[in-house]
């Protein structure tokens, strides 16, 4: 614990000492009087000087004083709302009323702003921040779901107000969505000589992706009406807006999407590691995704000794919804999953640790160089 110091104050020539951000004046400086003072007031300090206090983080912006108008204050998004008389029952409940529509908001950057002041890019950023706190960042995540149409939103409307964003400007938005557009990859290094070579390709949206990333332009203005950031009449007059059907719009359409042959899958088979070999094998017999087969542990095994095993996931693709998944195992699909589960009961029984532990085995037992010698 530091203890404060006994100073001169120059323009008086006593002797000083603050304690707790209070000054006491001891009387002339080095003189006995003054010390005996210092002594007393520092062995008082040293008595009643708690442990360091806890600061309470405090939920949401503070409720403070105005000195200069002696009204009450909170400061939300940089603006000062001025609440009445300090310390009066009218302000203390204004406070809790701003605190909770501002919390309630998530925060919003747009909060307390009107709605004519609201453009398109304070909307979209307000709303990206929205999704990475709800949905987080995965790759699976609906903030990279949403990026390419937000970013074609920005483009053509950064500087419009949100409000006046109607109809005709949704049906812009998909236009430009249904054009090609160009991506830029490196160019196969096996045909082409300079390795910063880089290749442009040409390619178009099908016409249910314009369809599903329209209808996340809808969500975006949905949360805004939800949080009261734009009026509901906004999103009320976008969803007038037909989706583009088959055989009525210029927007290819994709194919049906048909599984892996079983020849393709068995000539794949012996050019896998052993774990991945063994994750196709089992998905083949139990049928689940195969996020849930990398997700499998030894303790989500219920009854292992029944013939058909029970298998509870803990994070699936509907789990959000409250729903359960369970995955049923047959005896040959025991057979795969076994060798596996020879490990800690929360740990994944699938691990790409042991793929790369056999590799590494697999190169020392065919190594000709001695290891002693390795640089």
């Amino acid at each position: 614990m530091r203890v404060p110091s006994y100073r001169l104050h120059k323009a008086s020539g006593q002797a000083l000492v603050t304690i707790r951000g209070k000054d006491h004046y001891l009387g002339k400086h080095d003189s006995e009087e003054s010390r005996q003072k210092y002594d007393e007031l520092i062995a008082k300090y040293k008595r009643q000087s708690p442990r360091k206090k806890i600061r309470k983080r405090e939920d949401g912006p503070s409720y403070r004083l105005h000195s200069r108008s002696n009204q009450a204050v909170v400061t939300l998004n940089g603006k000062d709302y001025y609440l009445g008389p300090y310390g009066s029952k009218e302000s203390k409940a204004k406070y809790h009323r701003l605190k909770s529509e501002f919390i309630a908001s998530g925060k919003s950057r747009t909060f307390g702003v009107k709605a004519n002041d609201i453009t398109i890019i304070e909307l979209v950023a307000d709303y990206a921040t929205h999704c990475e706190k709800y949905y987080g960042t995965g790759p699976e995540s609906e903030v990279h779901r949403s990026r390419p149409v937000l970013r074609v939103l920005k483009t053509l409307y950064a500087t419009l107000p949100a409000i006046a964003f109607g109809p005709l400007q949704y049906e812009a938005v998909r236009v430009s969505l249904m054009e090609p557009y160009t991506i830029k990859r490196k160019a196969d290094k096996q045909n082409k000589k300079d390795e910063k070579a880089v290749e442009v390709i040409t390619r178009q949206r099908f016409r249910r992706y314009i369809n599903a990333l329209m209808k996340r332009v809808r969500a975006m203005f949905k949360w805004a009406s939800s949080k009261s950031i734009l009026p509901v009449s906004v999103l009320e007059t976008l969803k007038t807006v037909e989706p583009l059907k088959i055989g009525r719009t210029e927007a290819p359409e994709l194919g049906p999407i048909l599984p892996v042959s079983d020849e393709l899958v068995d000539a794949t088979l012996p050019h896998l590691n052993h774990v991945v070999k063994a994750t196709v094998q089992f998905q083949r017999l139990v049928g689940c995704r195969p996020g849930e087969v990398c997700r499998i542990k030894p303790s989500m095994v219920i009854d292992r000794s029944a013939e058909v095993w029970e298998i509870k996931l803990e994070k699936h693709k509907t789990a959000y919804k409250g729903k359960s998944r369970t995955i049923y195992c047959g005896p040959k699909a025991q057979a795969i999953l076994k060798p596996f589960m020879l490990r800690g009961e929360d740990e994944y029984c699938f691990s790409p640790a042991d793929a790369m532990k056999r590799i590494s085995q697999l190169g020392r037992r065919y190594r000709w160089w001695p290891l002693a010698f390795r640089d």
